[in-house]
């Protein structure tokens, strides 16, 4: 979507308005700095580049910014692509989940052993700010990064090392090169009871880690 830089201050304001932000929160959730946000609602022209990451970020939380203004949407469908994808979800998640009441991630089909470290520290960051981790994986994968008590195994004959991802009102699905975001609580509630469900069906672990790196440092 491309919106005229002429028209980009308004809508940042009443995008922000309807999420309830500030500028600060909006320049970490489009990674831009808070003077770009404050120069834009100024009426200062932006580059398309920093409209774009205001329209992501918006879109991310369930606001689309339209010719005529914005909409808050029930839901919303979003892809992230590129070699950081999964790192930006971790971003996304950590912003959404400081100011949620529910500040648990459910994470099915992981394998940390071939985690990178930028995804490593995501997840650490999560943890650092008090965001509850459980977490599926392969059986007989040792490569525990929490609390054994906050893990279940999967059957390997039904485990694939592509993540599914459910907090707050989101739910992500890993399909490799990208990721998908959709954003509606009916559907998150629905995944996490799925989740609960499985995690219930399995027993709890009795194993030792053998991870070099733990989620609290």
């Amino acid at each position: 979507m491309v919106l005229k830089s002429n028209m980009i201050d308004k809508k940042t304001r009443a995008g922000r308005a309807l999420l309830g932000w500030t500028r600060e929160d909006l320049a970490t959730h489009a990674n831009i700095s808070v003077t770009s946000v404050q120069n834009i609602e100024e009426g200062h022209s932006p580059s398309q580049k920093t409209i774009e990451k205001i329209i992501k970020a918006f879109h991310r939380n369930g606001v689309v910014l339209i010719e005529d203004g914005v909409r808050l949407l029930d839901h919303s469908l979003v892809q992230f692509d590129g070699k950081n994808w999964f790192s930006e979800i971790l971003e996304d998640a950590l912003q959404t989940l400081q100011k949620s009441k529910n500040k648990e991630m459910l994470i099915f089909g992981s394998d940390h052993s071939v985690s990178s470290p930028d995804v490593i520290k995501g997840f650490q960051k999560l943890v650092s700010v008090g965001v509850a981790l459980r977490e599926m994986v392969q059986e007989g994968d040792t490569f525990i990064m929490g609390e054994v008590e906050n893990y279940r195994w999967i059957p390997k004959s039904y485990f694939k090392n592509h993540v599914t991802l459910i907090y707050a009102d989101k739910v992500v699905n890993d399909f490799g090169n990208h990721g998908i975001m959709f954003q509606n609580k009916q559907w998150a509630e629905t995944e996490r009871n799925k989740f609960n469900f499985m995690w219930n069906g399995q027993p709890p672990l009795n194993i030792d880690s053998t991870a070099n790196v733990r989620y609290k440092i």
